[in-house]
């Protein structure tokens, strides 16, 4: 009987299940494995959790993350893994695990709308055809981040409402963002107006609206009527708002996931001796 420790990376957090040999799963969250976290300082920090949860560090570990599409996004993880101690680890990215959470074995068409944002298509339990996935700097129409982009960029061009401006105001660290802006690392910050604006997503609807329609124009064009399924917190709690302008582009959502933990998990279990 072999134990498994399941992770899924994005750009704020990781997400993680551990799998003992009785199919008991412990579920728990980290800070982000993104490539782009892995210093030395990091790697220090985390030998320093790890080494309270070693009986965890001997099971196969299936890790999928952000930044790890690319050879030397992989290669990166790889390394910070071994060096925490893990010898036993299979890395992909979480272009792959989108894919294994909503289709499993079968063939579809993915939607991440997270932070960020890209579109492919999943065949034969691989990742085809990606479209986007450019960054933060020049694309992600769609996600959390083009939202927060929309609406920090209609605040300062004086174009949101009094009541929107408000709110905006309430929920939002304008120094921080203009820092974060002026280093090139406001990605995460803007992707969490989002979050931030949850309880007032009704009164922001029409920027919801605007995001939607430029992941269509950016990634759908030309495209015939399209069945596709959505990963990605983002487009999980604002799926009322953003199903009516897919439709209205020819495209027809099968459902919507908020992250893939859970249906990496009930994969793996089914598969265990």
């Amino acid at each position: 009987m072999r134990q498994y420790l399941i992770a899924d990376s994005g750009g704020s957090k990781t997400d993680w299940c551990f799998i003992d040999v009785c199919k008991t799963k412990t579920y728990f969250t980290t800070k982000s494995y993104h490539p782009s976290n892995c210093d030395d300082e990091f790697v220090e920090s985390e030998i320093e959790f790890w080494n309270k949860h070693q009986y965890m560090m001997e099971a196969e570990l299936h890790f999928y993350g952000a930044g790890c599409y690319t050879l030397d996004g992989r290669e990166e993880i790889k390394k910070t893994l071994k060096d925490i101690g893990f010898e036993n680890n299979i890395v992909l990215s979480d272009l792959h695990g989108a894919g294994a959470a909503l289709f499993g074995e079968t063939n579809g068409v993915v939607a991440i709308l997270g932070t960020g944002s890209v579109l492919f298509n999943w065949e034969n339990q691989d990742v085809i055809n990606v479209i986007g996935g450019k960054g933060f700097l020049i694309g992600d129409e769609g996600s959390g981040f083009y939202f927060g982009k929309l609406v920090y960029e209609a605040f300062n061009n004086n174009e949101l409402s009094v009541e929107q401006k408000s709110v905006f105001s309430s929920v939002a660290d304008l120094n921080k963002i203009e820092s974060a802006i002026n280093s090139g690392k406001h990605k995460f910050i803007l992707g969490e107006l989002s979050l931030k604006l949850q309880d007032y997503r009704l009164l922001f609807k029409t920027y919801h609206e605007q995001n939607a329609k430029s992941f269509c124009e950016a990634h759908l064009e030309n495209e015939a009527e399209l069945n596709i399924s959505v990963l990605g917190g983002y487009g999980y709690y604002h799926r009322d708002i953003l199903r009516p302008i897919f439709e209205s582009c020819g495209v027809r959502i099968s459902q919507f996931l908020r992250r893939p933990i859970e249906a990496l998990v009930e994969q793996r279990v089914v598969l265990i001796d």
